[in-house]
């Protein structure tokens, strides 16, 4: 993990499409450009969940299925227009046009990896962007950093608080996979004591 208060940068690019975060000190900073549109935004620690999912995005179907009435209506035109006298070529078209069309639709296949919010939206990225390794290494320290900040943030003991209330915040922190039940047992033996956990 990299040392405390730093930041570490990740980009993504693909066909018409930029993707930046930025690891900070309270969470990650996002920034995504597709064509003329760019969003921003921000994702506080407190907000991350260990979800993650999978998806493929491909070019919508409609797009596919016009080029292949787009080539047949061409093919149809010219051949009405030839006098059917190029009757012979006019399947070539529409047969070339569907090939590319084909290849289009299987290469702009996109896959992402998307990481689950705790208000019910996603942090995407694209997972082969530049590689599969790279977005594991800056999930990992997304995930380090997250569990640090929480700890640092979260885990302690305050007598003068509502039980119940305190009962919650400490059950949110094992349910996020932040502290063990051995750390809170630990904890509440001896306050004073920070425990140091590897973060896998």
């Amino acid at each position: 993990m990299l040392p405390r208060g730093s930041t570490m940068k990740f980009e993504q690019k693909a066909f018409g499409e930029k993707r930046s975060f930025v690891i900070g000190e309270h969470g990650i900073q996002c920034r995504i450009k597709k064509g003329r549109e760019e969003t921003e935004g921000f994702v506080p620690f407190e907000n991350l969940l260990k979800e993650r999912s999978r998806r493929i995005e491909r070019i919508a179907p409609f797009v596919y299925s016009g080029c292949l009435f787009a080539a047949l209506a061409v093919s149809i035109l010219v051949l009405i227009l030839s006098g059917y006298r190029l009757h012979f070529a006019v399947p070539l078209f529409p047969a070339t046009l569907a090939l590319v069309s084909f290849l289009l639709y299987q290469l702009t296949a996109r896959q992402y990896i998307s990481i689950g919010l705790a208000d019910g939206a996603e942090l995407v990225f694209l997972e082969d962007a530049p590689s599969a390794r790279d977005l594991q290494e800056f999930v990992k320290e997304a995930f380090a950093r997250r569990d640090l900040y929480l700890k640092d943030h979260y885990f302690y003991l305050d007598p003068r608080a509502d039980p119940e209330r305190e009962q919650r915040r400490l059950r949110w922190l094992i349910d996020q996979r932040v502290v063990t039940e051995t750390e809170l047992l630990i904890k509440r033996r001896d306050p004073s004591v920070l425990v140091e956990r590897r973060v896998n």
